[in-house]
């Protein structure tokens, strides 16, 4: 039975060899999966290694300097071609583990991130992401549709904290709802800011303790409708209705984006829906 490779591993240099530890110039990690593939390259690493079928496999080590990760799309998914810069990442190879306490930038077509600290786990048996934490959020900065109903339009009330209720399905205004389709299980996520959140949009201001990014689509199948969007949630001590960007019509101008800046105390956490 032939198995697929779903990682290579390799560096130009070793430096030098101290028993299963090697010290490594230019190292390099390559991943694939069903919808993506990830470049990993380093400026040097020290790892430790175990041989498999008589090929050298890292266990667990440190990458450091320029480290760069490098994320493109496969078989025609939806992934968006990003990058996150970093200074140096410790990584577990059997648990998909990734972590840095240094800065974290990260860079796509509709999403710029600066930050600080990085807690990171990807299932590669179910083909998707089980937890990443941005310790320090310094800035995040989303492209959004001008068209798409992204908060409600019920004013911020800036003296009230936000009350937020993670068990509760956020709701659909009447005129959307026939929009929604069911979503594959582990195919969306939902992202959590908490502490002093601001949220700068054109059309308003919003302070919160707590907001999510509800949705958020890691990628979709070629087969699924469109019409959908991420919609973000800044609940306030009021209840609030979440609506999705109508479906476009023949003929219609060209779609406009604006800029939403989200900054917070205590980092971003993103989970499976």
């Amino acid at each position: 039975e032939n198995k697929e490779i779903d990682r290579e591993f390799g560096f130009e240099k070793l430096l030098h060899e101290i028993g299963d530890e090697w010290h490594i110039e230019k190292p390099y990690m390559n991943i694939f999966q069903h919808n993506f593939k990830c470049y990993l390259t380093a400026d040097e690493g020290t790892v430790r290694v175990e041989t498999a079928a008589g090929r050298p496999s890292p266990k667990n080590g440190t990458l450091t300097g320029n480290v760069v990760i490098h994320i493109l799309p496969e078989n025609s998914s939806s992934v968006k071609e990003s990058f996150i810069y970093l200074d140096d990442l410790v990584f577990v190879s059997e648990k998909s583990q990734f972590s840095t306490t240094g800065p974290v930038k990260f860079v796509s077509e509709g999403a710029q991130m600066l930050g600080r600290g990085l807690e990171l786990v990807y299932n590669s048996e179910l083909g998707r992401l089980e937890f990443l934490r941005i310790i320090h959020l310094e800035t995040l900065q989303l492209k959004a549709s001008l068209k798409a109903s992204l908060f409600s339009p019920a004013k911020a009330e800036v003296d009230k904290p936000a009350a937020v209720n993670v068990s509760e399905e956020p709701k659909l205004s009447q005129k959307t709802s026939k929009q929604v389709i069911e979503q594959p299980e582990g195919e969306y996520y939902k992202c959590l800011f908490s502490k002093n959140v601001v949220i700068d949009c054109p059309e308003q201001l919003i302070f919160a303790d707590e907001a999510f990014i509800n949705n958020i689509s890691w990628s979709k199948a070629p087969s699924e409708k469109p019409g959908e969007t991420d919609t973000v949630s800044a609940d306030n001590a009021e209840a609030r209705d979440v609506t999705v960007a109508e479906r476009s019509e023949p003929n219609e101008s060209p779609e406009e984006f604006v800029d939403i800046v989200i900054t917070c105390d205590n980092g971003i956490l993103v989970t499976p829906m």
